[in-house]
């Protein structure tokens, strides 16, 4: 994580006639130092007041930006990419202040698409238009040429009814679903026979999910459920992907994609003794077999929808997939101790989601061949 920290002046000889030093100080803490255009991040805040008093959450703390046409800061923290440049977020307590540049790119020409249902609230369509950018700037390009898709077999209801639509990159629908059984679902409908990557995909959201209006909620379970679709937790479910998870039976499940190792090694898994990279095993913080494990991670992306980052063995377990990816997109991120991803992932509410798995795979030649799911697991 990128963390600026400031304190104010003061001081003088110290003499009888000098006022109190302001002890104010200011730290803000974010998660990257670059984002795409539309993508958001949340940034967090320690601060002390005058009296060198520690204050909640940074409350009196103020926050601007000074270039509004790169970068705006909303009302819950979120920083959001407007275009591309260099902006700082500058925050001030006190006399204490400091700010953090953030660079803002253009996203990737890889094609992910969003297609609401009518119903679907304003805070989850922004959640999909941010958790676009995020993977735009993950995934570099689209996987293959563009493949022709009839919607009777899209099981999922992306496509429009009737029609057969050439896809390049993926589709996704997003709906709300009353009665969902978990607050949340995402996964692969339609895959590249070649590939066993997602053509199109479904989100769904459980109408009785009390958090789908909180923007904060939203923008951090949608980048988590299109990850389900485009193959996290899900991929190596597949004939092809099943090379890098030989453990089904789930008593020690994990993903040995060469990328995702190097990467988890890289963020400080070389102490970690079992075999990498583990994924969630039964009774863990997630649904077991399609997330990481949760006990060693602590709250990634990928651990459930608890999490701010998206870690290096997720981005390179992408590239293992067949993704074209840029390895430095991944956030700030170390791997935390067992007490404490222990206690990171127990902290926040523990949401769980649904994974589904793609019921239809089509080929480059547009041939289309039903898929008995692997898995379908709560």
């Amino acid at each position: 994580m990128l963390i600026a920290l400031a304190c104010s002046g003061g001081g003088g000889d110290g003499g009888p006639t000098q006022p109190p030093k302001d002890k104010a100080e200011i730290q803000i803490t974010t998660p990257t130092t670059t984002i795409a255009v539309g993508e958001a991040f949340r940034f967090s805040v320690q601060a002390k007041d005058a009296a060198g008093n520690f204050v909640i959450d940074g409350a009196g703390a103020t926050f601007t930006t000074d270039r509004t046409a790169i970068l705006l800061i909303e009302g819950d923290r979120a920083v959001v990419g407007q275009a591309p440049g260099v902006a700082h977020v500058m925050g001030k307590i006190g006399n204490a202040t400091t700010s953090v540049a953030i660079t803002v790119v253009s996203p990737s020409p890889f094609e992910l698409t969003v297609f609401p249902d009518s119903d679907v609230p304003l805070t989850l369509q922004r959640a999909a238009s941010r958790a676009i950018a995020r993977w735009r700037r993950v995934i570099r390009s689209n996987v293959g040429p563009s493949v022709d898709v009839r919607s009777t077999d899209d099981l999922c209801g992306s496509l429009p009814a009737g029609s057969t639509v050439p896809i390049a990159g993926i589709r996704i629908r997003l709906r709300l679903v009353p009665n969902l059984g978990v607050p949340a679902a995402g996964g692969p409908c339609v895959v590249r026979t070649e590939t066993g990557l997602a053509l199109t995909g479904l989100v769904s959201f459980n109408t009785a999910n009390p958090f789908i209006n909180d923007q904060a909620y939203a923008d951090r379970t949608m980048i988590h459920e299109i990850g389900h679709v485009l193959g996290i937790g899900t991929w190596w479910f597949t004939p092809i992907g099943r090379k890098y998870y030989p453990d089904t039976a789930l008593s020690d499940p994990y993903f040995n994609g060469p990328s995702a190792v190097a990467g988890f090694l890289a963020v400080g898994g070389a102490g970690y003794l079992g075999r990498k990279v583990p994924v969630e095993v039964p009774g863990g913080t997630a649904a077991p077999g399609s997330h990481w494990r949760g006990s060693v991670v602590g709250p990634t992306l990928e651990v459930m929808q608890s999490g701010p980052r998206v870690s290096q063995f997720t981005v390179n377990a992408l590239a293992d997939m067949g993704w074209s990816v840029d390895p430095s997109s991944a956030d700030i991120y170390a791997l935390p101790t067992p007490t404490v991803a222990s206690l990171q992932v127990a902290s926040p509410p523990r949401l769980g989601d649904e994974v589904l798995q793609a019921s239809t795979s089509v080929s480059a030649k547009g041939m289309m061949t039903s898929i008995l799911p692997a898995r379908r697991r709560p």
